[in-house]
């Protein structure tokens, strides 16, 4: 049986579950888990921020299931508009460093980007704003200069968003689990880790497994 991840460093549903995500992955440590990046904005979608008219209704949503922090600096980015949201890169940076991060601290390394950028009000487009967690995960040093060659490697990131479009994702967050070939949906949108305990329980006994 494995678990099945597909989010987005952009998303602000993905940021708002992943706490939750974390709690029902350590309930879990025998389950595998694939983590995929899916592309929220790529291509025609890939817009400045200022363009998305939905945002700050949908924190108010998001903070009323969570318990998350959006910073000042977050706001100020929103406010002034101009930053383009760029998937790219950061599926690029999870897909080259995640590599050396244990299956059990992936969904904290997600969260940690998307802080990054929630919380630090840095962008996700730049090398730099990975740095700081190289220290945190023990990254080896020489996975910077891996990621400086292929920053600009879309190949890496579309991999990734290939794999979700095979899956049929459509919205972020998405969670299967996955067994014997079959998945099943776990319903992450809006769910506590009590929710993903009693979906999954409920899985397991409906296909008595």
């Amino acid at each position: 049986m494995k678990l099945i991840y597909v989010w987005d460093a952009h998303c602000g549903w993905c940021y708002g579950f992943e706490p939750e995500m974390q709690k029902f992955v350590k309930l879990y440590p025998e389950l595998e888990l694939e983590m995929i990046s899916g592309g929220l904005f790529v291509g025609t979608d890939s817009v400045p921020i200022g363009k998305l008219g939905y945002i700050k209704g949908a924190i108010q949503k998001i903070k009323k299931v969570y318990d998350v922090i959006y910073s000042e600096k977050y706001f100020s980015i929103a406010d002034e508009g101009s930053l383009v949201l760029n998937s790219i890169h950061p599926a690029i940076a999870f897909k080259l460093l995640m590599e050396s991060i244990p299956n059990d601290r992936q969904v904290e390394f997600a969260s940690d980007i998307q802080k990054q950028f929630f919380v630090d009000g840095k962008s996700l487009s730049e090398i730099e704003t990975y740095h700081e967690l190289f220290e945190k995960y023990d990254i080896p040093e020489e996975k910077l200069a891996l990621l400086q060659e292929n920053w600009n490697n879309e190949k890496i990131a579309y991999e990734d968003y290939h794999r979700a479009m095979e899956l049929g994702v459509e919205v972020f967050p998405t969670l299967y689990l996955e067994i014997d070939g079959k998945r099943f949906d776990m319903q992450p949108v809006g769910a506590t880790v009590e929710q993903l305990n009693s979906n999954y329980k409920k899985i397991l006994d409906e296909n008595l497994f």
